[in-house]
């Protein structure tokens, strides 16, 4: 970009400078948990495979369907103590230029 400077005392300088514009979203995946796992109750951490070139930001993760926390450090894991059931889980991450993307939803019952 060129810009064209004009100070009080009237001189002008042109000024270049060069921008980088990200609009590539991260790339994210559930790891550790693939649809159909049957998990025993207890307590583990959810966690992400998550790369972006700019960096990640934050992983958010979705419990049926609820947002159940907001990580902004990696590894981007999780704790979580698993109930039983049927559960489905998305994480959805964010770059540094506010880029998002969510993973695949994984389906898996706790017993």
């Amino acid at each position: 970009m060129r810009l064209l400077v004009r100070a009080t005392n009237g001189v002008e300088e042109t000024v270049f400078r060069r921008f980088v514009v990200d609009n590539t979203p991260p790339s994210v995946a559930v790891a550790g948990i693939v649809n159909g796992d049957e998990l025993a109750v207890n307590a583990t951490d959810l966690r992400v495979d998550v790369v972006d070139e700019g960096g990640v930001a934050e992983v958010a993760y979705e419990l049926d369907g609820k947002l159940i926390g907001v990580v902004r450090r990696a590894p981007f894991s999780l704790p979580w103590t698993a109930g039983p059931g049927a559960h489905e889980l998305r994480a959805i991450a964010t770059d540094r230029a506010g880029n998002k993307s969510a993973s695949d939803l994984v389906v898996f019952d706790v017993q």
